[in-house]
């Protein structure tokens, strides 16, 4: 596990990298600091993942946090379905596309409802 210096670090990066230089990189660590034990660490790390999305890499992301949606965390989950719906909206410009991951968000979300009932 990533030692909590260096999570706090990589999520401070996002005050000095200019959004488009090494986004991708700082992504992969985000989304690989989403499996912390502490909640405020995931919800920083998905702030800044949500700053770093733009039209060159929504597809990507939105596929990685959809895969991400599947395995966390019960508490995490409608934070993490909140921002997804929240991305899709902003850079969909396929209607298709559009309605596939909102699909692929509502049918995760209707599994683990039923998980539970």
């Amino acid at each position: 596990m990533i030692s909590i210096d260096i999570q706090y670090g990589v999520l401070a990066l996002n005050l000095c990298i200019p959004l488009d230089c090494g986004a991708f990189l700082l992504s992969s660590l985000c989304l690989y600091i989403f499996q912390d034990s502490d909640a405020s660490i995931r919800k920083r790390a998905l702030e800044l993942v949500y700053l770093l999305v733009n039209e060159s890499n929504v597809k990507s992301l939105t596929k990685e946090l959809i895969e991400y949606l599947e395995v966390s965390v019960q508490d995490f989950k409608g934070d993490l379905t909140a921002k997804i719906c929240s991305i899709v909206e902003k850079f969909s410009t396929e209607k298709i596309w559009y309605i596939d991951q909102m699909l692929k968000v509502l049918s995760e979300m209707v599994f683990d409802v039923q998980m539970w009932i």
